[in-house]
Order: structure tokens, then sequence, then C-alpha cells
């Protein structure tokens, strides 16, 4: 039996530090935009190759290291990037059971951008098909991003976890977040845990400010857990009854 199932799309990330002495490159706080000098070229003082990352990914890894036992369905490109996924999940001990190879489309990428303590992304999310395999036996179920035209993968994913009686935690990926919420409602409905960040959650919430509103609102979608991350203050977490609030270790 796994621990726990991830399901989400696998990228693979490239960081690139700009030089924050550079004036091609500025930020409007107000505005909240990076503004890079058109046709330019803006000089890079690091750059960082992330294998197989993604949401539902680096669940996968985090959990293994942690001595659980796990398994993830994810669909990569039949490329080089796609095959250093599978073999870095191979050596970490992740089950690949349910890797798909997709001939048609390349492996995910994202180019991250760390300016001004902060990081900007470019996606490219390959258009999938998504098909619910038929599991082994699992207590978890961990749900993340993945890409458009997945209602009826949601469908299927709530038959499955109330046929199995499987727990299920759910990260809604950008390309969730800005779903209609009666896309959203057949997998709100079974989640046990629902796992946003504020600005997340003020989307789905469709209100701002007042941290215990907004988890309110949240929960009364169906999870029964709504934990909410907010970067250097911290997280919070609501259970119906209670709430919680945890701070971040003081680190570089």
């Amino acid at each position: 039996m796994f621990d726990i199932i991830t399901i989400g799309d696998t990228t693979t990330d490239i960081f690139l530090s700009v030089d924050e002495k550079s004036k091609l490159c500025s930020v409007d706080k107000k505005k909240t935009e990076l503004r890079l000098k058109f046709a330019s070229k803006v000089p890079v003082k690091e750059l960082h190759r992330v294998i197989g990352a993604g949401n539902a990914s680096n669940h996968a890894f985090g959990a293994t290291k942690l001595g659980l036992n796990i398994a993830i369905y994810t669909i990569i490109g039949d490329d080089d990037a796609g095959e250093a996924v599978q073999n870095k999940m191979e050596k970490a001990k992740i089950s690949t059971n349910y890797v798909v190879v997709d001939k048609k489309h390349g492996t995910n990428m994202s180019i991250i951008i760390d300016y001004s303590g902060d990081r900007t992304i470019m996606s490219y999310h390959a258009d999938r098909a998504y098909h619910l395999p038929e599991f082994a036996p699992t207590k978890w179920i961990y749900f993340s991003s993945i890409g458009s035209g997945h209602e009826k993968f949601n469908n299927k994913l709530n038959e499955y976890v109330k046929n199995k009686r499987i727990k299920l935690g759910f990260n809604p990926g950008s390309r969730q977040i800005i779903l209609d919420m009666k896309v959203l409602k057949p997998i709100l409905e079974v989640t046990e845990i629902l796992f946003v960040n504020k600005q997340e959650g003020e989307k789905l919430a469709k209100k701002t400010g007042n941290i215990k509103s907004i988890l309110k609102s949240l929960r009364e979608f169906g999870p029964k857990i709504v934990v909410m991350t907010d970067g250097g203050n911290g997280s919070y977490c609501y259970d119906g009854e209670n709430f919680y609030k945890l701070g971040v270790m003081k680190l570089p």
C-alpha cells in the first residue's frame, strides 16, 4: 500500500538570478510589475536547473525523504528532460508505475526570474490528455497543478476518492485557480485538506483582508481543513472549529 499518490504536472525549472545592479531590469511595486528593457540582453549572475519540479513532484520527493511510500501520476515528454525526470524519481525510490510518456508534446518547462527578493515565473504547460489510472491501494491522494480541460478528470477523481474512501489533499495550481468554482466543486467537496497561498485564497474566496474570513469562506466550498500560507508571515489553518497560526524560521 502507498502512503500517498501524488497527481500533477512535472516540469523542468530554470532559475535565473538577475543582477540587481543592472539598469536593464526594474520593479514597480505599486503596479506589481517586473520591467525588462525591450530588445536588450539582461545579465544573469546565477543559473540553476531543477529536474522534476512542480507541486506534485516536489511533494513526492519531500514525502519520500520522510520515509513514506510514494507514487506519482504525471505526464512527461518523450525527450531528454522527461527521461531525466523519470531517472531522478526512480533514484529517489518514487514509484513511476503511473508516469505516462507523451509522444507528441515535450516535458513542461518553467523559467523563474529571481529579482528583488521575489520570483516571476514564465511557464510552459503542454496540452495533455489526463486519464485517471486504477491505482494500487493508497491512504492519501495529493492532487495539484495540471493543465486545462480536466473537468472530466475532476469528476472521475471525485468518484474514485469516495468509492475507495481515500483522503484527498488538494493544492490547486494557477490554471485551476482561475477556473469557475463549478469546475472545482467535485474536487473541493471531497477534499480533506485544501492548501493555498494567501493570493490564491483571496481569488477563490473573492475577498481580501481578514484571514479568518477568507479561511471560513474557503471551507464552505467543501474541504474539512483549510491551510493558507502567507510568505514571511507564516501560515494559517482552520478546521471548522479552531484557527491556528504557525510562524516561519528566520533563515537566510
